[in-house]
């Protein structure tokens, strides 16, 4: 099932990057792009208008990889997944308060990333169904 969902992956590793991108293109996603640098990532989201970020929680400097997901969620109406090493009480709190965030431990089972990637696409959708 090919789909036009563009997703945008956010990882400073580059071989889980890959494997990602590998992943969303067997599974019949429009793979959008892939920032391996933290600058990178507020200028592809403004211009490849992906439908979700995929984003690695060490992807910036301490506490920054939470508040910048949650800006770049916010600023561009894009759901968000965090792969995270860790449950914060910073996480559990944006996490309360936003629509369309969300995180997954690693390491992670394909499985379930892809099933938390459907999961914020219909929700997305679904959203974007009743401002219409």
């Amino acid at each position: 099932m090919k789909t036009r969902e563009k997703i945008l992956v956010a990882e400073s590793e580059s071989i889980i990057a890959m494997d990602i991108g590998h992943q969303l293109s067997e599974w019949g996603f429009k793979h959008s792009e892939v920032a391996l640098s933290r600058s990178d990532v507020p200028s592809l989201v403004k211009r490849k208008k992906p439908n979700l970020l995929i984003m690695d929680n060490d992807f910036y400097d301490g506490d920054q990889d939470i508040q910048s997901a949650v800006e770049l969620h916010k600023k561009y109406d894009i759901s968000v997944i965090l792969l995270i090493d860790w449950m914060t009480e910073e996480l559990k709190q944006a996490m309360k308060k936003l629509k369309s965030f969300y995180c997954i431990p690693k390491p992670f089972d394909r499985d379930e990333l892809h099933g938390l990637i459907e999961e914020a696409l219909r929700s997305k959708n679904k959203k974007k169904k009743k401002a219409a």
